[in-house]
């Protein structure tokens, strides 16, 4: 299989939309299923409805080979919409690009993080942009995340009861010294 990015034209009821293929790995779902994801080549943001999540069980941490299309409801935060999921990828599979973690943002994340403290993601972005980096809070989220999965940050998320989605996650490099913020809801 062609692991680029594809994009076709596919005629709908009322109008010809743009849909293209890509990696995503998913940066947040909230307690009614509704996700968003980030797209590994990009970092853009993607929406993916409940009805598609609930659909495929999506979890924070995924990484989906999807189908998208511009995003018409809020293009301004997140620029893309989650048509379909083609497929799971697998551990190993897809593109180099799914290693986020060799990219200059994700080299000034940890450098940020083993500084010291714990770190939310939108603290981080706010900190990143204070650098000058353009980089989304899901995009830092999914950072965080990667660092996280290979074990090299430790996470602490608040949540409404067991099984149910983050409502708050906080990234630390030394959690023995880690001093977390009160959350509110």
């Amino acid at each position: 299989m062609n692991i680029e990015t594809q994009t076709q034209l596919r005629p709908t009821l009322f109008s010809t939309e743009i849909l293209s293929t890509a990696y995503v790995i998913v940066t947040a779902v909230l307690p009614a299923g509704t996700a968003f994801a980030s797209r590994v080549e990009t970092g853009e943001n993607c929406y993916i409805s409940t009805s598609i999540a609930l659909r495929h069980g999506i979890a924070m941490g995924d990484k989906l080979f999807v189908e998208i299309t511009a995003n018409r409801v809020q293009p301004e935060k997140t620029p893309w919409f989650v048509k379909r999921i083609v497929r799971r990828i697998e551990q190993g599979e897809g593109p180099a690009a799914v290693d986020v973690l060799d990219t200059p943002e994700a080299r000034e994340i940890m450098e940020i993080v083993v500084a010291g403290g714990t770190w939310r993601p939108d603290e981080l972005q706010q900190e990143m942009a204070g650098r000058g980096f353009d980089v989304s809070v899901a995009r830092c989220h999914g950072i965080c995340e990667a660092f996280h999965a290979k074990g090299l940050l430790a996470r602490a998320s608040v949540r409404r009861s067991p099984g149910s989605p983050n409502l708050a996650t906080w990234f630390t490099a030394n959690p023995d010294a880690a001093d977390y913020d009160e959350f509110e809801e």
